[in-house]
């Protein structure tokens, strides 16, 4: 009996400390997908001066009037840069845009994101550009920012 009981209080034991170890195993830096808005310009204001392939971190208006035109008397757009970033990335695809594409942005550490741009292409061959432009929450000017494009047909 005494036996018996000892073999169930260490399988007891054991349980808890497998259990114990697993919640142990997560990653201190798991990665979280950062919520954002796609800024859109209308016909009187458009990029210039984008990276292929490369995000620009835009964190105050003077850098924003380096990257964006618009036509004489029209405003450039607002963005309260106390409190967002905005992210400009640009490159050209092969073959036709057919949609939207997919877009996330995840962190890593405090740092360090990923952005993913999927873009969906038709089979016509025609080179086209695109450009991609999304407000976050503040983020450090000197953030590392992985790009991951990727087209699907």
């Amino acid at each position: 009996m005494t036996n018996k009981l000892s073999t169930i209080t260490t399988m007891a034991v054991l349980l808890m400390m497998a259990g114990s170890f697993t919640s142990c195993d997560k990653k201190e830096n798991e990665a979280r997908e950062i919520p954002f808005t796609e800024v859109t310009l209308f016909e009187t204001c458009w990029w210039i001066d984008t990276a292929s392939e490369k995000v620009i971190i835009i964190n105050c208006q003077e850098e924003l009037k380096k990257h964006i035109e618009c036509d004489e008397n029209m405003s450039f757009p607002f963005i309260d840069f106390s409190k967002h970033t905005l992210l400009l990335i640009s490159g050209m695809t092969p073959n036709q845009i057919i949609g939207t594409p997919n877009v996330q942005l995840m962190q890593y550490s405090q740092n360090n994101y990923e952005l993913h741009v999927t873009i969906p292409l038709g089979i016509a061959t025609i080179m086209e550009f695109w450009t991609l432009s999304i407000l976050v929450e503040k983020i450090d000017a000197r953030s590392n920012i992985n790009v991951n494009v990727k087209h699907i047909w």
